[in-house]
Formats: C-alpha cells, sequence, structure tokens
C-alpha cells in the first residue's frame, strides 16, 4: 500500500509538472486572465498538497520531488516523460 501511494504521488507530480509547462505556454500566448488561471493554479497545487499529505501520513515518506526509495528505473521514466512531453509541447505550441 505505502509503495502504491509513494507511486501515485510520482504519477501526480509527473503530469503536475507538465500541466506547468502547458500554464506557460498557453500565458506567454494568451496573457494572463486573473479569474481564469488563478482557479486552476490553486486547484492543481491544492490537489498535489493533498497526495504529499497522504503520502507523509500513510507512507512516512517526506520528500517533495517524488519518493524515499524510488527505483532508478522509475525515476528515469518519470524524468523521460517530463523531458520529452516538454520538448513536443514547447516544439508543437
Amino acid at each position: 500500500m505505502r509503495t502504491f501511494i509513494k507511486n501515485c504521488y510520482s504519477i501526480y507530480l509527473t503530469l503536475y509538472l507538465l500541466w506547468w509547462v502547458s500554464a506557460v505556454i498557453i500565458i506567454s500566448e494568451e496573457g494572463f486572465n486573473f479569474v481564469q488561471d488563478v482557479p486552476w493554479f490553486l486547484l492543481f497545487t491544492a490537489v498535489l498538497l493533498v497526495f504529499w499529505t497522504i503520502k507523509y501520513f500513510l507512507a512516512n515518506d517526506s520528500k517533495i520531488v517524488f519518493h524515499n526509495d524510488i527505483s532508478l528505473l522509475n525515476r528515469n521514466a518519470h524524468l523521460v516523460v517530463i523531458i520529452a512531453m516538454t520538448l513536443l509541447m514547447v516544439i508543437y505550441s
């Protein structure tokens, strides 16, 4: 169960970072609209904090980036996805 919680957090962190990339691209092209953009920032960040809190209390893991005991293969897979998707988003924006 602890590994499942830790992996869920790592997956959401990966998605969260990719969401930030897309948000920066959208804001750089369309500008920042406080009323439309801030609720999304608050929502996605709050979900990340909830996942981290669950991971902290149930898995006894306070690490913010990924999790303790993450395998090299798992960490590298997340990093490859982040880098590849970021490059694709920047190239096709």
